[in-house]
């Protein structure tokens, strides 16, 4: 999950995009997914739907709204992927600070425990930073709270276990 710059209190929302990895998406959904365009274009709203039942952005009690853009196919590191844009808001008019919210997810994590989501912070500059990793156990973070010494020795110890599929 890549969130992009636009995070700040001057902000109105935040967008970003998911990359799904398409086995694991199909295991989930439990069909064959198309990768030419015309044919996402039919399992765009199955997909959306997909990740909205599993995704969720909120600060404190307001729960943001998230509504997603284009799905394309794409190959990132030898692995065939359908990339969602996704726009996130804040709904009540009291929350307007949009670079410190807790976002969670769980699609693909609970059909498939060796799945883990990179979520990461890419600013203004193109400079990411990691925020933070969720896997089975861990299904939700507090995005703009993360430190590099912390996400330094979770990469180090998701190489050493072998993880390889990545949201």
């Amino acid at each position: 999950v890549q969130l992009f710059s636009g995070l700040g209190e001057a902000a109105a929302s935040v967008d970003g995009v998911l990359d799904l990895p398409l086995d694991a998406l199909q295991a989930a959904l439990g069909v064959t997914l198309p990768t030419d365009p015309v044919g996402l274009s039919g399992v765009r709203s199955a997909v959306s739907d997909y990740v909205a039942d599993h995704l969720e952005v909120r600060s404190g009690d307001d729960v943001w709204s998230e509504s997603f853009g284009r799905l394309t196919s794409v190959t990132i590191g030898g692995f065939e992927s359908l990339r969602l844009e996704v726009t996130l808001e804040p709904v009540a008019a009291k929350t307007t600070n949009t670079s410190d919210f807790t976002f969670s997810y769980d699609g693909l994590v609970e059909h498939d425990d060796s799945q883990v989501v990179f979520v990461t912070v890419v600013d203004e500059e193109g400079i990411a930073s990691l925020q933070g990793v969720l896997d089975d156990d861990t299904t939700s973070l507090d995005v703009g709270a993360a430190t590099g010494d912390d996400m330094v020795a979770t990469i180090r110890t998701m190489a050493v276990e072998g993880f390889d599929h990545v949201l």
